[in-house]
Formats: structure tokens, sequence, C-alpha cells
């Protein structure tokens, strides 16, 4: 007969199984969702309106490195990477999607979006990557 202490110790190794899974699977994720990971094309704008929007991750960090938004009105975003993915109601931010996880890619996160906030006279105020 089994005793209840067994039972407690086969159900504990169960969920440290589990844990331990979820947890490779989120931290995973995480190494891949950062934009420090991802190769590396120099960004043109060009290029940037050539490329799928699955594929403009690869510029992503040229154009971040090399400041190419800072200082820039939305007027100017627009003329340098096309008409945004898509634009908030009140203003304040507009987004350009640049990746979309693979099928093989271990990710919580289905899509990236390069998010751009503007100030009140639609400024770039700031730039980031965001998972969605």
């Amino acid at each position: 007969m089994i005793s209840t202490k067994q039972i407690a110790v086969s159900l504990m190794s169960v969920v440290l199984l589990l844990a331990a899974g979820v947890s490779y699977v989120y931290f995973k994720s995480r190494a891949q969702a950062s934009p420090d990971s991802w190769p590396t094309a120099q960004f043109t704008p060009e290029v940037w309106r050539s490329a799928a929007k699955e594929e403009r991750f690869l510029l992503y960090n040229d154009l971040a490195a090399r400041k190419v938004l800072e200082g820039k009105t939305k007027s100017d975003v627009v003329t340098l990477l096309g008409k945004p993915d898509f634009e908030a109601p009140d203003g304040r931010y507009i987004t350009y999607v640049v990746k979309a996880a693979s099928p093989n890619e271990y990710t919580l996160n289905a899509i990236y979006l390069l998010h751009i906030d503007l100030d009140e006279k639609g400024d770039v105020k700031k730039y980031f990557i965001r998972a969605k």
C-alpha cells in the first residue's frame, strides 16, 4: 500500500518538474525576445520600407545604435519608415511591426513592435521594442 507521504513526495516531484519546464520556456523566450540577441543589418529608409514587416527586426539595432529617430518629428519618422502600422487615437505614440515569432521559436510573445512615444508637439520622446 502507498503511504500518504509517498503520494505527497510524488506530487511534489511533478510540481517541481512542471515549474522547471515553465521556467525554461519563460527564460528562453525572454532571451529570444531581447533585441540584443537579434542579428543586425544596416538601416536605411529604403531597406526598411521594402522589407517585410516581420523582417524589420534585422534593422532595429542599427537604427537604435545610430539614434536615427532622436530629434525627429512624427512627420520625419513617417518619411523615414513609412506609414505606421498603428497610431494611437490620442496621438501619443505610433508603432511598427518589426518581428513575428517563427513556429520553431520558443516565445511567449507572438509579435514585436517598434513603439515610438511622441510628445505633445509630435516630436519623438523615446522609442523601444515592445512585445505583444
